[in-house]
């Protein structure tokens, strides 16, 4: 097997963020220890056009601070898109609620038509995920949340930037959170935020993500007033992340233009299609994601690991969760457009150092792959 010459991802990391994150290490303690925190919390707020953002460890812990804000009840319910990554249905399930899946459309996002057919009593909230850098139906689902008095959590992890009728990603949501994990457009090695204009949830944020301590309501620092979590993220994440932060615009264009280099070789493949955004949708080009036309269909499991003998490191699309043992047993019912992208679809290199020659280069070997697949 060869060594891998194109791998999936590589962030956009310069050397005036490392000098960001030093600077951060080197002198934010003591009275400055929450300097990077504090302006993370600012920046994020705009970006996103919310009163508050609250900066966490992961995206996974903004999830889980954003359900046990809602103080709902063991057993109630929380729909969310089958096709999508695990850490959507986890914390649902840890906090005793149930996940309620459902498909997504052409946009890759959860379908709003599904909604009325799986909306009972229990139904307090629903988790709408901005899926590999696309959006949802939004005036639908906010329209079916709000008469039907449900919250709504967007989990904004992969389109920050990106936008829905000019309206950004993380707007849309009662809260909304993101990811700044390593393969995210923006990241701190590892990080999150919640955002949300409610004063009262916002409170809830700030005590559950810090062992439930509330000095403003008990006067007191190291007393806790509730369980809660340590879902804390560090300064010099901050300053990582508030450096890339001044630049997303000049990101997006950069992952704008490896789109657009791998879509002029795509648009003439015998073998495969892309994912094209909806006109409504300004993406923020998080990930380019390829299927194959019927006629050519081979697992992708098969793919990635044919794609290695060439050097090539390919991700695997989205794996239904009700595929999973684990999630087996909460409702679904998919449709042939879910379990097709789910068992076919393939995330290509994405990484910031990535060329026009070099998509060329892993254009050839995915052609020659699907070639050598479909003729055994």
């Amino acid at each position: 097997m060869n060594d891998i010459v194109h791998r999936s991802f590589v962030p956009a990391i310069t050397s005036q963020d490392v000098q960001a994150a030093s600077r951060a290490i080197q002198v934010e303690w003591g009275n400055d220890r929450n300097r990077s925190l504090n302006l993370l919390k600012t920046k994020l707020a705009m970006v996103v056009q919310k009163k508050y953002c609250l900066p966490v460890s992961h995206g996974t812990a903004a999830i889980t601070v954003a359900l046990a804000a809602l103080n709902l009840d063991s057993g109630d319910e929380v729909i969310v898109p089958n096709l999508t990554w695990v850490a959507c249905a986890a914390p649902i399930v840890q906090l005793g609620l149930k996940p309620v899946f459902v498909n997504v459309d052409n946009t890759l996002c959860l379908d709003p038509s599904e909604l009325g057919a799986v909306l009972t009593k229990k139904t307090k909230a629903i988790l709408a995920v901005d899926l590999a850098g696309s959006l949802p139906n939004w005036p639908d689902i906010l329209s079916i949340a709000k008469n039907n008095s449900i919250s709504i959590i967007e989990d904004a992890a992969e389109s920050i930037g990106g936008s829905y009728n000019h309206e950004p990603a993380g707007s849309f949501g009662d809260v909304s959170i993101l990811s700044f994990s390593p393969t995210k457009l923006v990241t701190g090695g590892q990080g999150g935020a919640i955002c949300t204009n409610d004063d009262y949830l916002y409170e809830r944020f700030q005590s559950l993500f810090h062992h439930g301590i509330n000095t403003a309501k008990t006067g007191k620092y190291y007393w806790s007033d509730e369980i809660g979590y340590n879902f804390q993220i560090t300064n010099f994440q901050a300053a990582l992340i508030n450096s890339q932060l001044n630049r997303l615009d000049k990101i997006i264009e950069v992952k704008k233009e490896f789109y657009d280099y791998y879509s002029h070789f795509f648009e003439s493949s015998k073998y495969l299609e892309f994912y094209k955004f909806q006109k409504s949708i300004e993406s923020n080009y998080w990930i380019y994601v390829i299927i194959p036309k019927k006629k050519f269909a081979v697992p992708k499991e098969i793919v990635i690991k044919e794609a290695l003998k060439y050097g090539l490191e390919l991700r695997p699309f989205f794996y239904l969760l009700s595929d999973m043992p684990v999630y087996e047993s909460y409702y679904h019912k998919t449709n042939a457009y879910n379990e097709y992208i789910s068992r076919f679809g393939i995330c290509l290199p994405y990484g910031f150092d990535l060329s026009e020659r070099k998509i060329s280069e892993i254009y050839k070997i995915i052609d020659l792959v699907y070639e050598n697949l479909n003729h055994v």
